[in-house]
């Protein structure tokens, strides 16, 4: 019945906490334009997400591959 909740709870406290990384580590504008693009991906994810549907589920599960290597990426472009 909360899974909707719970998910939404975990996906605000990893964005939360990217923030806080991106604003203590003074990281640049493309950090943070990749982390909205993460919210939007998460929002996307949640506004469709079908909890019946194990399919659905397992869709939504390996897009998250995308926010690993959106992450990745972003923190790269610091180094560079």
């Amino acid at each position: 019945q909360n899974t909707k909740k719970w998910v939404i709870f975990f996906y605000s406290a990893m964005v939360l906490m990217l923030l806080l990384y991106g604003t203590f580590t003074d990281q640049e504008y493309l950090y943070f334009i990749g982390l909205f693009a993460i919210l939007a991906h998460f929002t996307k994810q949640i506004t469709s997400l079908d909890i019946d549907s194990p399919s659905d589920c397992l869709a939504i599960f390996k897009s998250n591959q995308y926010v690993g290597l959106l992450i990745s990426i972003i923190l790269i472009t610091k180094l560079i």
